[in-house]
């Protein structure tokens, strides 16, 4: 950054204030004394309201040149602080995107995690199941071996009674806490660009993209396809 170069407000023409004060307090005691009784002191009076319209106008003209270097100024350090910005804001970013790639990284182990976890919980459910099956058949088996054949066709008949696997809890990934708040957004990929509605003919990606989030997701664009992010708000 390099460093900038500020001007400074210019001096106040003293000896115009004083006078300018002077005259401005002269008019007020005009005014405070004034009695008004003939057509005459309201011929004056109105005059005298008029010269205040003047002595508005010096004042103004007085002012005028340090209020526009004061704007000026403003200006100019605004812009200075603008400069410091920047950088900060695309640390800001780096971290914030950072963040989100964690997160995201996080989330994809969690899903791992849930699908390894039903995909065990089914195959334990698959093996009680054929256990269960394997046992009735058995049964129906031995009945029939020994010529009971009602009873072995009642066995065969009657579901077997399978023990219930219970969901259980899914292991959640360590994330630590942030002050950072995240909230989640939502980006328009488009598939097939012949089945875009006419409204979005021109496949505006920003207005898709406004779109959808106004939404919050919950919508549906032909030819498109929505995808869910967190970032950091």
């Amino acid at each position: 950054m390099t460093e900038p170069t500020v001007e400074v407000l210019a001096p106040e023409n003293l000896s115009e204030r004083g006078q300018l004060t002077s005259h401005a307090n002269s008019y007020l005691r005009l005014a405070e004394d004034m009695v008004i009784e003939t057509e005459q002191d309201f011929l004056t009076a109105d005059k005298l309201r008029q010269e205040g319209m003047t002595q508005r106008k010096k004042i103004e003209a007085h002012h005028k040149p340090r209020i526009d270097q004061a704007h000026k100024l403003h200006r100019g350090l605004i812009s200075d602080m603008n400069i410091f910005y920047v950088p900060i804001e695309k640390a800001r970013k780096l971290f914030g995107d950072k963040m989100t790639v964690f997160r995201a990284g996080q989330r994809k182990i969690q899903l791992a995690v849930e699908v390894a976890q039903e995909k065990e919980r089914a195959d334990e459910q698959a093996r009680l199941t054929k256990l269960a099956e394997d046992k009735r058949v058995e049964q129906a088996r031995v009945s029939e071996a020994k010529g009971n054949k009602v009873e072995a066709d009642a066995i065969l008949e009657t579901p077997a009674e399978v023990h219930q696997v219970p969901v259980g809890p899914i292991s959640q990934p360590a994330v630590p806490k942030s002050q950072t708040k995240f909230k989640d957004t939502w980006d328009v990929i488009v598939i097939n660009p012949a089945e875009v509605p006419e409204d979005y003919k021109d496949i505006n990606q920003g207005r898709l993209d406004k779109f959808a989030r106004l939404m919050k997701g919950k919508v549906q664009i032909a030819g498109c396809r929505i995808d869910t992010r967190t970032i950091p708000c």
